[in-house]
């Protein structure tokens, strides 16, 4: 009996009527989905959405710093799209996050990279976002809405947090310990370093409302041996230099002592202070060539200048700009710097 109930199922499954009915409801349902994908932009939200996550993921695995102009592929591409990056997720969207034809995708999570969560929503014209991989920090922003210049230059910073509660500014230049005139301290037409700074000291230390800075080791434009600003030195120094090279230079650097007991707190704050510069440089139209942190022995520098990189608390020399592009020193580039330092020693306390 069952054998034969068995065979006309069978049968009725074979039966060319049944499978025509079969095909003619599966057809149906594949034009009602395709029909629904090309109505609500199903299939280009979620292709927007995994592409963007393995962009993300190939701009993470990047040695370089890296800057990434996420276009359309046809110029007639302009679905009215949004962009959520939330807890490592990349949600594509219309009106809704929450929306159920949204398109949505993992991206990696990398702790050592700073991430900040964003959402964008764009105003005619539609574009796509821009992504930025600048040392340890990734970046997303509408790049027609967002006017800010990127750093290329940036570097990754270590994680060692400096100590003290006082960071000490040196304005480096202008004297020897006899009280001669160095050679470090000539003039560039009416620029003179021992001014530019004492100036941009001056103008951090009035920025400074939380009380970060401790006394500067010297406030006015007169002799001071190198031995006397180092015994003004309290938690920590950033001994303030300016550059002079070939004036298409123009480089942002920063020294630190490798024999230093505090090195690793040195190497924090410089990266920190040549990160923060150069992008305050750049914010203000400023070309920067290059920046760098370098370690040095002071006792092999012929330049006595170097003897402030103290081996028991964190010091940098920081060395600013070319002395010959005077754009880098007029008064908004002045500003610039001195806000570039304190910020600088703000990130490095984080």
């Amino acid at each position: 009996m069952f054998n034969s109930k068995k065979g006309e199922a069978l049968d009725l499954l074979a039966h060319p009527a049944f499978v025509m009915l079969v095909a003619v409801a599966v057809l149906m349902y594949l034009l009602w989905f395709v029909h629904g994908l090309g109505s609500t932009y199903t299939f280009e939200k979620k292709f927007l959405a995994t592409d963007i996550a393995l962009s993300i993921d190939s701009l993470l695995a990047s040695r370089d710093n890296v800057v990434l102009y996420y276009l359309p592929q046809r110029t007639d591409f302009s679905p009215k799209f949004n962009y959520s990056f939330e807890k490592n997720v990349i949600t594509v969207f219309e009106d809704s996050m929450l929306e159920k034809n949204a398109g949505r995708y993992f991206f990696t999570s990398d702790p050592s990279v700073n991430f900040e969560e964003t959402v964008l929503k764009f105003k005619e014209p539609f574009v796509l976002p821009r992504f930025a991989l600048l040392g340890n920090n990734l970046l997303i922003d509408d790049v027609h809405g967002n006017k800010k210049k990127l750093n290329i230059f940036l570097l990754s910073c270590p994680s060692e947090k400096i100590t003290g509660n006082a960071i000490t500014l040196d304005p480096a230049h202008g004297y020897t310990s006899d009280l001669r005139q160095g050679s470090v301290g000539f003039s560039f037409d009416n620029l003179k370093e021992y001014i530019l700074t004492r100036e941009i000291a001056g103008m951090a230390r009035s920025l400074d409302t939380v009380n970060i800075l401790g006394d500067l080791t010297r406030d006015g434009d007169f002799a001071l041996s190198v031995n006397d600003r180092k015994s003004r030195i309290r938690d920590a120094v950033v001994s303030i230099h300016v550059g002079s090279y070939p004036a298409l230079e123009n480089f942002v650097k920063a020294y630190i002592n490798y024999d230093s007991d505090k090195r690793e707190e040195s190497l924090r704050l410089a990266c920190e202070l040549v990160n923060s510069v150069s992008s305050a440089l750049i914010e203000n139209n400023v070309k920067i060539t290059s920046i760098a942190v370098i370690p040095v022995i002071p006792e092999q520098k012929s330049d006595e200048q170097f003897s402030i990189l103290i081996k028991d608390k964190p010091a940098v020399l920081l060395e600013v700009g070319n002395i010959q592009v005077k754009d880098t020193f007029g008064i908004k580039g002045k500003k610039a710097i001195a806000s570039g330092i304190l910020e600088g020693i703000k990130n490095a306390y984080k």
